[in-house]
C-alpha cells in the first residue's frame, strides 16, 4: 500500500498541508495529497447500481464532454486469451505486469535508485510502469495548479527519459487540495466528520462538492495528459485512489466511527426514501411512528446494537447502513470510471482498489458491493495488496478478495506486490506481522510465491518500491523477475479458465448482518485462509451471488463459509447444486438469519446449543470411519466468541463425527450422503488442515499434498512455497511428465508422486504434461 507523502514547498511559497491516514489492520500511517475543486460540466447522466435485494438506484452525476485524443494515443483494452488476460495496447498482448514506484518523495533523493530500477524493468521487458500523483481542481489558485502539474511533469519526464518506450497507468488520488479544503468555511458539512467527533481534511464521498471537484479534476488531467504528444502516446489507463489509504475505505471507520457529516446524513436520508420509496414504509420497517424531518441517525459502528448478528426489522436501521456504506462507495468508483471512459473514449483501462471482503470484514467498510463494482461496464481492473496475514518467509500470501469472481466477470485482478525486500528498512509494523524477507534469496522465493499465485488464479502483479527508496534495486531480484515474466507469458497464452477442485464461498450480503463484524467475521473469512491454503487442494474463491447465478464452474466440493442469510429465491437456486454429485460443506452454520427454519439449505435440521457461548470446542469421535478415523480425538476450538452455536439432530442417515465437549450430546460436526449430493456440517467455524483434507476426501476430491505447505495450483501448473523445511511429497492424480517451470530440467517422467526437500520459504514451480 501506498504512503502519500507530498510534503514539499508549492511554487511561490504555499504549503501544502498533511493528514495522517490510519489504514485498517494496523497499516502504517498514510497521508493523503489534497487538491482543488471547480463544478463545470455540460451534460448529466445516470449511473445505475444494482445491489442485492435491493431496487435499482439512480444517482446523478454530472458527466464532462469527451475530448479528442492525441493522435498518437494508443487504443487500450483487455484481451482474454482462453481463460488469462492481457493488455492489448494497438494489437500487442502484453502482460499485465508493472513496476510501480512512489512520487511521494524528492525526486533528487530518489533519482539513481529508481533509474536502476527502470534499467532492470527495460532488461527484463516489464513494459508498464504506475506511478502516483494527483490533479489538481479547478478552483485551487493558478499557482497550485501549476505546481500540481510541474511535479507530474517531473517524475513523467524522468520516467521516459530513463525508459522512452515504457507504458504508463498513473495511480491518481481523488482529493481536494488541503489547504483550499480547511480555510473554506462553508464546506465544513461537507468534511467527514467522525461520531467521535473528529473532523477530517477531507471531503465525504457523499457530497456534492466532491463529485463536481473530482470529476473536474478527472477531466482537466486527463485532458493534460491525453493531448500532450509527450505523454498522450505512453497513457494505457488510470488508477482512480480514494478514501482511507486510497483504497475506498470508509474513512477511518475502524479508529474514529461513522461518518455524520452532514452531506453523509442527508445521503443516507435520500437513501433510504429510495429503497422504501416512502416515509411511511421506511417508518414501518424501522419500527418508528413517523419519519420526522432530522437526518436519519447513523450509530458510530453496527456493533452498537450489541448483536453478533444483526436482525431484520428489529436492528434494520444498522443493515440499511452497511448496505449505504458500501453502495455509495460503489457508486463513487464507477462514477470516477465513467470519467475516464467518457474522456478517452473507451481507449484506456481503469483500475481501483475494492473488494477486501477477507480483510475489511465489518459491514460498514464500504468494501461490501464488489457484485455491483463487477457488473460496471466502466471498472476493468480491481486490486489490493497481498493480504497483511501471514504475508512473509514461509506464509500464505493470501488474496483479500473472492478472486476468482473478479476473473469469471473479465475484469483483471491485480495483485500489488509491496514485499518488504531485503532492501527495505525495518519497521515496528513490518516486524509485527512477520513481512520481511530477510535475504535476497528469500525475497526471490516471496516474488516467486506471489506471482504463483496470479498464474494460478489468472490475474496480474505489480512489484512495488513503496517509498521510492531501492526495495527493488537488486539484479538479482530483476534476473529471477525476467524468468517469471517469461513464463508468466508463455504460460498464460494457452492457460484456460481456472476449474478448482473445491469452491471457496464468500457471502458479501450476510457480512452486513454481522453486528459484531471483526469478532465474527476474522475467524470466518480472514483467518480461515491459514487453513485453505495449505490443506493441498485445488481451489477458488468465489462470491456466493456467482454459484447462485450459474457461473463458477462446476466444483465437486462447495465450502460455503458465511451463508448466514438466504432469501427463499437463494435457496431454491443452491437445490441446483444438489443434483449432481456435489458436496455442500457449512462453515459454523447457515441459512439462520430471519428464516422459519433454521438452517433449510443445509439438509439438516439445525437448533441452538443452549448455554454455549465460543468458549469450549467440538471434539472428534474416536470411533469414526474412513476418511474421518484420522480426526479421532481431534478438538476444534469454538473461535467466534459471544456468538450462539449449532448443532444439528441426527438421524440413522447422519455419519455423527464429533459433539459439543460442553454438550457431549451435541452434535458439532456431521456429514450426511443424500444420494445425488453429501453435506458436511462443521459447527466450529475454524477449519484444520486436516479437517479439510478429510472432507475432501469423502467429497472425492484429490489431496494433491498433506505436509501443511502452501499450494497454488491448477491441475498443470504448480507453486508450492514452504512453510517449513524438510521432505515434501507431491501426489498427482494420474502419471505425468514433470518439470521445473522455470529451468525446464525434467523432474519426473511418467510418475504420480514428486520428492522435494525444501527449506523454510523456498518456492518451487512446477508443471506437468
Amino acid at each position: 500500500m501506498i504512503k502519500q507523502n507530498w510534503v514539499r514547498k508549492l511554487l511561490m511559497g504555499i504549503a501544502i498541508s498533511i493528514f495522517l491516514l490510519l489504514v485498517i489492520g494496523c497499516e502504517e500511517d498514510k497521508k493523503i495529497r489534497s487538491s482543488n475543486v471547480s463544478p463545470e460540466a455540460s451534460n448529466t447522466e445516470s449511473v445505475k447500481v444494482i445491489s442485492k435485494d435491493k431496487p435499482v438506484k439512480v444517482d446523478k452525476w454530472t458527466m464532462p464532454t469527451p475530448i479528442n485524443l492525441n493522435s498518437l494515443a494508443p487504443e487500450v483494452k483487455l484481451d482474454w486469451n482462453e481463460g488469462a488476460p492481457f493488455i492489448n495496447v494497438n494489437g500487442e498482448s502484453i502482460s499485465p505486469l508493472i513496476l510501480f514506484f512512489s512520487a511521494d518523495q524528492e525526486l533528487e533523493a530518489a533519482r539513481e535508485g529508481l533509474k536502476a530500477q527502470l534499467e532492470y524493468a527495460k532488461r527484463e521487458k516489464v513494459k508498464i510502469v504506475s506511478i502516483n500523483f494527483s490533479f489538481p481542481w479547478r478552483n485551487s489558485s493558478e499557482d497550485v495548479r501549476s505546481w500540481y502539474y510541474a511535479q507530474i511533469e517531473r517524475w513523467l519526464d524522468f520516467v521516459l527519459e530513463n525508459y522512452p518506450d515504457v507504458y504508463i497507468i498513473p495511480r491518481v488520488w481523488l482529493g481536494m487540495h488541503v489547504p483550499d479544503l480547511t480555510s473554506n468555511s462553508s464546506l465544513e458539512g461537507d468534511r467527514v466528520a467522525s461520531v467521535d467527533g473528529t473532523l477530517h481534511n477531507v471531503l465525504s464521498l457523499s457530497s456534492e462538492e466532491w463529485k463536481t471537484g473530482m470529476i473536474g479534476a478527472l477531466q482537466d488531467g486527463i485532458t493534460y495528459l491525453e493531448s500532450n504528444p509527450k505523454y498522450g502516446p505512453h497513457m494505457i489507463g488510470y488508477h482512480i485512489s480514494y478514501g482511507d489509504g486510497g483504497e475506498w475505505f470508509n474513512y477511518n471507520y475502524r479508529t474514529h466511527g461513522n461518518d455524520v457529516s452532514p452531506a453523509n446524513r442527508k445521503a443516507f436520508r435520500e437513501w433510504l426514501l429510495d429503497y422504501y420509496g416512502s416515509k411511511e414504509a421506511w417508518a414501518k420497517a424501522w419500527d418508528l411512528e413517523e419519519i420526522v424531518d432530522a437526518d436519519p441517525v447513523i450509530y458510530s459502528r453496527p456493533d452498537s446494537s450489541g448483536q453478533s448478528f444483526l436482525r431484520p426489522g428489529i436492528d434494520q436501521q444498522f443493515i440499511d447502513f452497511d448496505y449505504f456504506s458500501s453502495e455509495i462507495v460503489a457508486d463513487s468508483i464507477i462514477a470516477a470510471s465513467r470519467v475516464v471512459k467518457n474522456e478517452t473514449d473507451g481507449k484506456r483501462l481503469t483500475m481501483a482498489f475494492y473488494g477486501y471482503s477477507s480483510d475489511v470484514v465489518e459491514g460498514h467498510s464500504g468494501h461490501l458491493a464488489l457484485e455491483t463494482v463487477l457488473a460496471s461496464e466502466y471498472v476493468d481492473m480491481l486490486s489490493s495488496p497481498i493480504s497483511y496475514l501471514n504475508r512473509g518467509v514461509g506464509g500464505i500470501g493470501g488474496f483479500m478478495t473472492t478472486v476468482d469472481s473478479v476473473t469469471l466477470h473479465k475484469k483483471l485482478w491485480m495483485i500489488e506486490d509491496d514485499s518488504r525486500t531485503h532492501l527495505a528498512a525495518s519497521s515496528d509494523f513490518d516486524v509485527s506481522i512477520g513481512s520481511l524477507f530477510p535475504t535476497a534469496e528469500l525475497t526471490i522465493e516471496g516474488h516467486q510465491r506471489n506471482l504463483g499465485a496470479a498464474i494460478v488464479h489468472r490475474t496480474g502483479l505489480w512489484w512495488m518500491d513503496l517509498q521510492s527508496k531501492g526495495w527493488l534495486n537488486d539484479s538479482s531480484l530483476w534476473k529471477n523477475i525476467g524468468e517469471m515474466r517469461k513464463f508468466y507469458t508463455d504460460y498464460m497464452k494457452t492457460a484456460k479458465p481456472l476449474k478448482p477442485d473445491v469452491a471457496i464461498i464468500v457471502d458479501e450480503q450476510s457480512m452486513k448482518y454481522t453486528g459484531k463484524g471483526l469478532k465474527v467475521n476474522n475467524p470466518l473469512l480472514h483467518e480461515q485462509r491459514l487453513s485453505i491454503y495449505r490443506a493441498g487442494l485445488s481451489f477458488g474463491i468465489y462470491l456466493l451471488d456467482d454459484v447462485l447465478n450459474g457461473s463458477v464452474p462446476d466444483a465437486k466440493m462447495y465450502v460455503f463459509l458465511n451463508t448466514h442469510i438466504l432469501n427463499d429465491e437463494q435457496r431454491q437456486k443452491l437445490e441446483e447444486l444438489k443434483k449432481s454429485d456435489h458436496t455442500l460443506v457449512w462453515v459454523y452454520g447457515a441459512d439462520f438469519i430471519g428464516s422459519k427454519k433454521i438452517g433449510e439449505a443445509t439438509g439438516f435440521e439445525m437448533e441452538v446449543v443452549a448455554g454455549e457461548k465460543g468458549r469450549g470446542s467440538v471434539v472428534l469421535d474416536t470411533n469414526a470411519a474412513a476418511p474421518w478415523a484420522s480426526l479421532a480425538g481431534m478438538s476444534l476450538p469454538l473461535k467466534i466468541p459471544d456468538v450462539p452455536y449449532y448443532s444439528i439432530k441426527a438421524d440413522k442417515d447422519t455419519t455423527v463425527i464429533g459433539h459439543y465437549e460442553s454438550s457431549p450430546e451435541k452434535v458439532g460436526l456431521a456429514a450426511r450422503d443424500f444420494g445425488k449430493w453429501k453435506s458436511v456440517f462443521i459447527a466450529p467455524g475454524a477449519l484444520d488442515t486436516s479437517l479439510i483434507r478429510a472432507v475432501a476426501e469423502y467429497a472425492g476430491v484429490h489431496v494433491y499434498m498433506e505436509s501443511d505447505d502452501v499450494l497454488q495450483t491448477d491441475g498443470t501448473f504448480f507453486s508450492i512455497h514452504a512453510s517449513s523445511a524438510g521432505t515434501k511429497t507431491l501426489k498427482l492424480p494420474a502419471n505425468k511428465k514433470v518439470m521445473d517451470a522455470l529451468s525446464g530440467e525434467i523432474i519426473g517422467t511418467d510418475t504420480n508422486t514428486i520428492v522435494l526437500d525444501m527449506y523454510v520459504g523456498e518456492t518451487r514451480w512446477l508443471v506437468v504434461e
